[in-house]
């Protein structure tokens, strides 16, 4: 399938798909729930390339204080952007309990986000679906993020998504 990365959106879109006007920073997302690996790839690549491979993060800050600590990777981010696994989450499902709650996680802190990880990736190995997620949270720079994407994609023997529009 070939996708297009439409400009008013930071997530691609199927070529022959017809959207309603979006305004700036929305997002499409109609999957809720995945039946394979490859489906999966597909849309956190093809998210994660229409926002130029360029990491999702927030910054975190001491409690109580403005003492800024870090930077730490979010389903969520700045200036619009999400990590591999945030573009998979759809809106309706997406809250911000879940940041903070690694794929797999199973506390009972993290008990809303676990929930929807079940329900969108199913019988999906949630070992492959932390590695994808730790594509995204390891890469150093956007061409770090897209190699470790490729790798990915081979050791999974999955297709990396033709994407017009993309440099």
């Amino acid at each position: 399938m070939t996708l297009v990365l439409d400009w008013r959106s930071t997530r691609p879109i199927p070529a022959f798909a017809s959207p309603e006007p979006l305004t700036a920073g929305e997002q499409i997302v109609t999957r809720q729930h995945y039946e394979t690996l490859q489906e999966v790839f597909d849309d956190a690549y093809c998210g994660l390339a229409a926002q130029g491979f360029v990491k999702s993060t927030q910054k975190l800050f001491a409690i109580g204080s403005d003492e800024y600590l870090h930077a730490s990777c979010a389903y969520r981010g700045v200036d619009g952007r999400r990590c591999a696994i945030g573009h998979c989450i759809p809106d309706d499902l997406y809250t911000g309990k879940m940041e903070g709650a690694s794929v797999g996680t199973s506390a009972s802190g993290f008990i809303e986000a676990f929930e929807v990880f079940a329900r969108l990736f199913g019988l999906i190995s949630i070992n492959d679906i932390r590695r994808l997620q730790d594509m995204h949270d390891g890469a150093s720079s956007p061409g770090s993020m897209k190699d470790r994407l490729a790798d990915f994609a081979q050791e999974h023997g999955l297709t990396i998504p033709s994407i017009e529009g993309a440099a």
